[in-house]
């Protein structure tokens, strides 16, 4: 599967225009200015293509960003793989590669954005590769009128990947039919053989469970062709019960997928209960 494959960073203006190319047929709309591109890898940031037998086949494009209590990271904004290469682990190959490159760069902290109905996308930033859903952001792009988006608010939770972290290098090894916690959104499979949310009552108000549990739907993009008004109350379900949970302290902690009732869970714990700091070295 990896054959012919190659992963490198890209510096020059021809190599951001090559990029435009496969951001167009992904997104089907316009690209990133290349002069924006390659000013932001020439200041801190990073472009990764991936190339199999010589063909760009992905790209990942990052820049630095800042934050008064978080300080300097990394953004990591658009993420794309070719139709014929998608489903291969590309784009966890990618962000690997990413991560080891931004640690030589003097980063510790990689941000990006994601829908979080989006279970493909979860399972891989929490799962995989162990960043955390920091922060619920409602509506946060406006009405964007690109294929995978189009006709739903575009809220987004903000994954922050710790990349010098215990959490980091830590796997899940629970499945979803061991997963002990409140589940506060449940599902239904309806006559359509689709996943409809179903808010619970396990948890009393005022209680603060070490690990709450909110399913989302595995095919959100098949249900928003053929649904909309399931899409929408599945947008309108989990924003409600997310932005609740990170107010209160917890963060998406990991995605657990339930195949028999055609979803994820995600997993939500207090923030302050996972190891985000530093790896400290001791000395002998």
């Amino acid at each position: 599967m990896n054959e012919g494959l190659i992963i490198r960073e890209l510096m020059e203006v021809e190599e951001m225009i090559h990029v435009q190319g496969l951001e167009e047929l992904v997104w089907g709309m316009d690209p990133v200015p290349y002069h924006q591109t390659f000013t932001a890898v020439k200041n801190g940031g990073i472009m990764l293509g991936a190339f199999k037998n010589n063909t760009l086949a992905g790209f990942l494009y990052s820049f630095p960003g800042f934050h008064e209590e978080k300080g300097t990271y990394l953004y990591s904004h658009m993420l794309g793989i070719h139709p014929e290469h998608r489903r291969a682990g590309l784009g966890e190959k990618l962000k690997r590669h990413q991560r080891e490159l931004a640690l030589k760069k003097g980063y510790r902290l990689i941000t990006w954005t994601f829908d979080p109905l989006e279970s493909v996308n979860a399972y891989l930033n929490l799962t995989k590769l162990r960043a955390i859903g920091a922060q619920y952001m409602e509506n946060y792009y406006g009405n964007l009128d690109d294929s995978l988006n189009r006709g739903l608010p575009s809220d987004r939770f903000l994954a922050e990947w710790h990349i010098d972290s215990p959490h980091a290098e830590s796997v899940v090894a629970a499945k979803a039919d061991t997963a002990e916690g409140c589940l506060l959104l449940d599902t239904k499979i309806n006559s359509a053989g689709f996943a409809v949310p179903v808010e619970t009552s396990v948890a009393e108000e005022g209680d603060a469970a070490a690990c709450y549990l909110a399913a989302i739907p595995n095919n959100f993009q098949v249900i928003k062709k053929e649904d909309s008004s399931l899409a929408a109350e599945w947008r309108m379900r989990t924003r409600k019960i997310i932005s609740s949970l990170i107010s209160s302290g917890y963060v998406a902690e990991s995605v657990m997928k339930e195949k028999q009732h055609n979803r994820c869970l995600y997993v939500f714990k207090k923030k302050r209960a996972i190891k985000l700091h530093r790896w400290r070295r001791v000395k002998s």
